[in-house]
């Protein structure tokens, strides 16, 4: 089951469960109690587009999807303090030059419209995913945000989550014990 939303109050007593790392808002999982309500594959995926969260390989493609395109840097899944690790100088030049030129982002537009590219002056991104309700996720130049754009015929602004202004190098709910980057510290620490 898929618990979504950061109002869980008490997640003892839902069963097993684990916290989603990448976003508060995108709850929990938990395992082992069937009288728990249900929620759909598709309304999950429309979770996670309104919220500009990519998953799974057809979303970020392998081999060619960055790290922070897919914003990983700001879902805690990228460590800037770990070597050795494919894509590692490309991932922290990028980063430390602070110019990230393309991200995923949440889109919303009218059901039913031609969603194959998006335009402005020059092609402003590329159409990922989208659900039967016209959310979806884009690839979107970040140069473009808060400007009008065409999405087929229809003009829409593209704006960035709100979540991307939390710290990037911690969760926002505490799981990290604010040390930057889980993967840098060792559970050996506490031996």
């Amino acid at each position: 089951h898929v618990v979504p939303g950061d109002d869980i109050l008490d997640l003892g007593t839902l069963g097993d469960t684990f916290i989603d790392p990448r976003l508060e808002k995108m709850g929990a999982r938990v395992l082992n109690n069937p009288n728990l309500p249900t929620m759909s594959l598709e309304d999950y995926h429309t979770h996670r587009y309104k919220l500009g969260i990519p998953e799974g390989g057809e979303e970020i493609p392998f081999n060619k999807g960055f790290p922070l395109e897919c914003n990983c840097d700001l879902m805690s899944g990228v460590s800037f303090h770990k070597g050795c690790y494919l894509g590692q100088e490309l991932t922290a030049r990028t980063f430390h030059t602070g110019v990230t030129r393309k991200r995923i982002v949440p889109l919303k537009f009218s059901p039913g419209n031609d969603v194959s590219d998006i335009k402005a002056k020059r092609s402003a991104g590329k159409i990922i995913t989208v659900d039967s309700e016209g959310n979806g996720l884009a690839m979107f130049r970040t140069d473009n945000f808060d400007k009008t754009v065409k999405v087929g015929e229809e003009e829409i602004v593209i704006t960035k989550p709100s979540w991307w202004d939390r710290d990037g190098d911690s969760l926002e709910f505490g799981i990290s014990n604010d040390k930057k980057h889980l993967d840098y510290y060792s559970f050996a620490e506490n031996f």
